[in-house]
């Protein structure tokens, strides 16, 4: 999604020599990948979608992933994007080379052979979120299937589990497995240790999501005004919840909604599973829509509380030494937010130069000091809780556009920001992450889950879209024709409004002359009708 929202930004200003690689083989990112039973959309899809490309046609409100991936796929051959992306390609080191102002890009293809090639400019789009995390120990001696949500076997469909299924962790793709599993005749533990604040599902409906009724889809066909505005409307609804998240001013909202969620969960949980209501804020995590995780819960599922240790041959052993016997386990288990996708190496920095990802110093999610003409789409702190990721790629996307059209335009061949640029905007991070919510626990979204926040944005889409209008070009190195044409752009302004008030200002000197000549004029004119009357009598 990523690359593809660049894609577009790119084109529409007219930026067209550029190439994608993508290492899976198809196009949709995380909804290519996902595949595992249940998966869906946790967003409305009327705002998780490109604004410039609507689809009116979205059969209900949170689609399953094979209605998403559609879009992207249908997206990327509509606009012509599908002749520059290359599938089943691995990015694997990135090289500056100063003398010639470019990178040069070891790519691996599907066959195993590598491939370099020099790119201008080079964008990272592979997010923070598609590297899976490790698994656990002694899974190489399983006698049945192991695997990890984000890697469930193309050849395997849910229909054809048997037996005893374990599934460990209870976050979002946990919650919509086991829901999905609920109706099919297999035993299902689910092991986790994380208290989780639930969302429930739109009253009547069996998973988080309602049909669209085809009088719906007909309006926002006949009407795409009707669909945007209904966009909007999402978007605004979902921004606004922002709120929640800030310690102070969220905490009375926060309070209602503990109080009532609490409520919900104590009466549709199990009796066993009642003292797993969380006592952290509403908020301090991600929440996880329900999505028919507690139906399951009493008709074929068990709640394991504790932490899986190591695999047997045949079973899941926790760390109390508790042993679950398994036919299959699914690794529910997330992402390694701080994975690096491959290493690049600037003319004064280089990102394997650090452990992880976080401990770099990204400005604005999307560049790094000493790494020139390098950019990420959805890097460091871009993550929002509370709205669609498909709003911070498409402003991220625009920013890195409108980047590259400046370096086009002014023939600049090194951009790279500046070093105090980059610890202004952490160090400002830094105060607003500390207003939040999300320092109460710990979680992937901390380093090494209890140090600093490097995953979220502590604002709101529409201040995050309004810092990143325009680029502040004193931040950047190599700039200079920039600031040079911003300067020239701001006297021509100045001349704009100086002859705009030159006009003005003779058009009002005008009219008061005009005002005090007017009696006069009509004394005259008054007297010269006199005389005219005088002559003609005689």
């Amino acid at each position: 999604m990523g690359g593809l929202s660049l894609a577009l930004a790119l084109d529409k200003r007219g930026l067209t020599n550029w190439m994608i690689f993508e290492k899976a083989d198809g196009v949709g990112g995380t909804w290519w990948t996902n595949r595992y039973p249940g998966c869906r959309c946790d967003v409305p899809a009327i705002a998780y979608q490109h604004s410039a490309h609507l689809n009116p046609a979205w059969s209900e409100t949170h689609p399953e992933r094979a209605e998403i991936q559609h879009y992207w796929e249908a997206l990327a051959r509509g606009e012509g994007l599908w002749p520059r992306i290359k599938l089943r390609y691995t990015a694997v080191r990135a090289e500056w080379d100063a003398s010639d102002a470019a990178y040069y890009v070891v790519m691996r293809s599907g066959d195993g052979e590598e491939h370099i090639y020099r790119a201008d400019v080079l964008v990272n789009a592979c997010g923070m979120l598609s590297t899976p995390r490790a698994g656990v120990p002694g899974a190489e001696s399983f006698g049945g299937r192991v695997m990890h949500a984000a890697d469930w076997p193309a050849d395997l469909p849910a229909e054809d589990l048997r037996g005893r299924v374990v599934v460990v962790g209870n976050g979002c793709s946990g919650v919509q497995i086991v829901g999905a599993l609920s109706a099919l005749p297999v035993d299902v533990t689910v092991v986790a240790h994380t208290r989780q604040w639930f969302v429930p599902s739109p009253r009547g409906a069996p998973r988080h999501s309602v049909l669209h009724t085809p009088s719906q889809i007909a309006r926002w066909r006949r009407w795409p005004l009707l669909l945007r505005l209904e966009r909007v409307r999402a978007q605004w609804r979902m921004d606004a919840k922002f709120a929640w998240y800030r310690t102070r001013e969220g905490a009375a909202a926060r309070k209602r909604m503990e109080e009532g969620i609490g409520a919900w969960m104590r009466a549709a949980l199990p009796e066993y599973m009642r003292d797993t209501v969380p006592s952290y804020s509403f908020g301090a995590r991600r929440l996880i829509y329900e999505d028919g995780y507690f139906d399951a819960l009493k008709r074929n599922a068990r709640f394991v509380d504790g932490r899986v240790e190591r695999i047997t041959r045949g079973s899941v052993v926790l760390s109390d030494g508790r042993e679950i016997p398994a036919d299959t386990i699914v690794l529910a288990t997330g992402y390694d937010a701080a994975a690096v996708a491959f290493p690049v190496v600037g003319d004064a920095d280089a990102t394997g130069n650090y452990a992880s990802r976080t401990e770099w110093t990204v400005y604005r999610g999307i560049a790094m000091p000493g790494i020139p003409n390098f950019f990420t789409v959805f890097g460091n702190n871009m993550y929002l809780n509370h709205i669609s990721v498909s709003s911070v790629l498409e402003i991220q996307a625009a920013y890195i556009a409108r980047i590259v059209a400046a370096m086009r335009d002014h023939g600049v061949r090194r951009l790279a920001v500046t070093r105090a640029a980059a610890d202004a905007y952490h160090t400002w991070l830094d105060e607003r992450l500390r207003l939040m919510v999300w320092y109460e626990v710990a979680s992937f979204w901390r380093a090494g889950g209890t140090g600093r926040i490097f995953t979220h944005y502590p604002g709101s889409v529409k201040r995050l879209w309004w810092e990143n209008t325009w680029p502040r070009w004193d931040d950047w190195e190599g700039a200079e024709p920039m600031r040079r044409w911003r300067r020239i752009r701001r006297v021509l302004w100045l001349l704009v409004v100086v002859v705009a008030a030159w006009v003005s200002r003779g058009r009002v000197l005008g009219q008061r002359i005009a005002s005090i000549l007017a009696p006069r004029v009509r004394v005259l004119a008054a007297m010269e009708a006199v005389r005219r009357r005088i002559a003609d009598s005689k």
